[in-house]
């Protein structure tokens, strides 16, 4: 099992793989292979856990965007 979380000041946000499906032979029409996934939030007295079906390709995709996302912040931070 893989595991990456993002945590915050009041909360974080938690992706497990729990399975995969068709590694290494056939990767998905959507990018990447097919994930059974546990996805966790919590941000202050809000809190949800629960199944998601997601790509490696959906995953790879949230992390360049976070990563967008952080850089213009600290753009905006400088300014």
């Amino acid at each position: 099992m893989e595991k990456f979380e993002i945590k915050g000041e009041n909360g974080f946000v938690s992706i497990q793989i729990t399975r995969v499906f068709g590694f290494p032979e056939s990767t998905s029409p959507f990018g990447g292979y097919d994930t059974e996934s546990t996805i966790e939030i919590k941000c202050s007295n809000y809190y949800i856990k629960g199944l998601v079906w997601i790509t490696t390709g959906d995953i790879f995709n949230f992390y360049k965007e976070l990563k967008e996302c952080q850089k213009n912040l600290k753009k905006d931070k400088q300014n």
